[in-house]
C-alpha cells in the first residue's frame, strides 16, 4: 500500500491541459512548471524549437521527409550556437536511437 502522504512528479516535455486537469484529482496543491519559448522560466536557458512545414504525400514519404528535415534542422541548430549541454526531445526514443547510434 502507498502512504496517504506522498510526493508525486509527472514529467513530460509537453503535456496537454486536459492532462494537467486530470492530475489535479490525484494531487493537493500541485505546481506546474512549463517552459515556453515566449516565457522561459529558467535563467540562462535558451529554448529553441523547430517545426517543419507539413508535407502532403504518402505516409512513408512523409515519415522519411520529416526525419530528414528534423535531422538537418537539429544539426543546423547545434552548429549555429555553442552549447555546453543539449536536451533534445523527439517523438520517440527509437527515432533518436536510429539517428545517433
Amino acid at each position: 500500500m502507498l502512504p496517504d502522504n506522498k510526493q508525486m512528479l509527472a514529467l513530460s516535455a509537453t503535456y496537454p491541459e486536459y492532462l494537467a486537469d486530470h492530475l489535479t484529482a490525484y494531487m493537493r496543491n500541485p505546481t506546474f512548471l512549463r517552459l515556453n519559448i515566449s516565457d522561459p522560466a529558467l535563467l540562462g536557458i535558451t529554448i529553441k524549437a523547430f517545426e517543419p512545414s507539413s508535407v502532403k504525400r504518402g505516409l512513408m514519404h512523409v515519415r522519411k521527409v520529416w526525419s530528414q528535415i528534423s535531422l538537418c534542422s537539429l544539426h543546423r541548430l547545434i552548429r549555429e550556437d555553442t552549447f555546453r549541454l543539449n536536451l533534445i526531445f523527439a517523438a520517440t526514443r527509437l527515432s533518436l536511437n536510429e539517428k545517433y547510434h
